[in-house]
């Protein structure tokens, strides 16, 4: 028959161990991200399985804890609702270069500061369109992320995380050695960190050598 209706739900307080999820950085995303973005953990699986593509959104905010929903509005205020905005049909490549735009000033420093004698390759498990712009501008020779169409959503690659990232960087760049890799992430990074001569973790925007 006709798919009718669908529900699905996700709900999951964080605040136990936010300080494990987001590393202790101020700066993490999981501290600025609109939560909104979590629909898809509900979302997700419906769409998968009727193979529909929402067109639009719709929201209200829950009672909670003030510290809570003060961050949370925050965070509504200031930033950009990229991946809600897939589902909601809005023009990604156009809210991708507002996102860059806002961003740019909060590079860390030492990635501006960076040998620019050596290619510099950014490979990330998020969308290639939304990745596009701010590495245009921040003079990236090489982007590598899961390809998603920006204007319907549909993701056309497998998540480029973990052993993906080094697939991925096998097969697009495959003569490539790497001298220096830097993450913020040790636990979900490690597959890249051993691709380097020289690995970094950055903690608060600052990058520390370590040893696998």
């Amino acid at each position: 028959g006709e798919f009718q209706h669908g529900e699905g739900e996700y709900v999951h307080d964080g605040e136990s161990i936010r300080h494990l999820i987001t590393y202790g950085q101020r700066e993490h995303w999981r501290n600025w991200i609109p939560a909104t973005f979590y629909c898809t953990h509900a979302a997700g699986p419906i769409v998968t399985i009727t193979g529909l593509r929402p067109v639009k959104v719709v929201a209200f905010r829950t009672e909670g804890d003030a510290n809570a929903l003060r961050r949370q509005g925050d965070a509504l205020r200031d930033k950009e609702p990229s991946v809600v905005a897939l589902l909601a049909a809005v023009n990604g490549e156009k809210l991708a270069k507002r996102f860059a735009e806002k961003r740019i000033r909060k590079t860390f420093p030492y990635f501006m500061e960076r040998d620019r004698t050596r290619p510099t390759v950014v490979c990330s498990a998020s969308p290639e369109f939304l990745l596009q712009p701010i590495c245009g501008a921040l003079g990236v020779e090489h982007v590598i992320g899961t390809q998603v169409d920006p204007r319907t959503g549909v993701v056309h690659s497998k998540i480029c995380k973990r052993a993906e990232k080094v697939r991925r960087l096998r097969e697009q760049l495959p003569d490539v050695t790497y001298e220096n890799v830097y993450s913020d992430s040790l636990k979900h990074d490690v597959h890249i960190f051993k691709l380097g001569r020289n690995a970094y973790q950055v903690v608060h925007g600052e990058p520390r050598k370590i040893t696998l």
